[in-house]
């Protein structure tokens, strides 16, 4: 393996060893065993507490602002939660497709993370209390051996990879 940068601490290309887009929202089933009626809602305390710690995951504007962008402003929490479980399918699958797309070049990624070990709104194909998200979906179809896309990469529209 020669892609490690010594210059460049934990960076090493052509592998990802931890990696997602984040999108990993659960159903409303969770989130109303997860939060308080009183904080059953985008951005409060409580939901701002199962977005993560630190600076870059203490809460969900990234993925409340890809929503807006790409699909429109939600009318509420159920609309958000099921908007959300479409952002992740797309989300993931994408990422499988990138790296299948650039194989051999790109040699592996392993999805951050399976499940996760509280409730939380990232990182996680099916949450805390086994219910899979729309993350979970996308991954398994484009992870699926049988299934094809289309690379809008190449000019040859009839062309297909596995």
């Amino acid at each position: 393996y020669t892609g490690y940068d010594e210059e460049r601490e934990g960076y090493a290309e052509r592998f990802n060893t931890e990696t997602c887009p984040d999108v990993c929202i659960p159903i409303m089933e969770s989130i109303e065993k997860m939060l308080p009626g009183d904080q059953l809602y985008v951005g409060s305390e409580a939901w701002n507490h199962h977005a993560g710690v630190g600076v870059q995951f203490n809460n969900t504007e990234k993925v409340d602002k890809a929503i807006s962008k790409r699909y429109g402003q939600p009318k509420d929490l159920s609309d958000y939660l099921k908007t959300a479980q479409v952002l992740g399918y797309e989300s993931w699958r994408a990422m499988y497709e990138a790296h299948n797309r650039n194989f051999p070049k790109a040699t592996g990624i392993i999805g951050w993370m399976h499940n996760s070990p509280w409730p939380s709104l990232i990182w996680q194909l099916y949450d805390y209390y086994l219910n899979p998200t729309g993350a979970f979906f996308g991954t398994r179809i484009r992870t699926h051996p049988s299934q094809k896309y289309l690379s809008h990469l190449l000019r040859d529209s009839n062309q297909y990879f596995f």
